[in-house]
């Protein structure tokens, strides 16, 4: 679900023009975005592991607040509780290595 909503959001912002781009530079939307993707980084999800990641840079290339999606990320990196940590660097690991053979 995810996957087609963020892919038709982009293709109606930067390929068709339809959305205004301010819709994905808002600060808000673009957490709840990063917050549901960074959950299928999850073991659990193996098989959406390569588009979560692929999704995550689309993301990044597409919006003027990039630095939102890395504050999102780093903030899962640096949670006070150290299983949250823990399980933080373990998505991230694969999110890593997945990065290296996007397109």
């Amino acid at each position: 679900m995810i996957d087609a909503l963020l892919t038709t959001i982009v293709e109606l912002t930067v390929d068709l023009k339809v959305l205004e781009p301010s819709f994905l530079d808002n600060q808000g939307h673009m957490k709840a975005i990063v917050d549901r993707l960074w959950t299928f980084f999850a073991e659990e999800y193996m098989q959406l592991h390569l588009r979560a990641s692929q999704l995550i840079w689309m993301l990044q290339d597409v919006t003027s607040l990039s630095h939102e999606v890395e504050t999102a990320i780093a903030s899962y990196l640096v949670a006070e509780s150290s299983k949250t940590r823990v399980d933080a660097f373990q998505k991230f690991g694969v999110f890593w290595r997945l990065s290296g053979i996007c397109p």
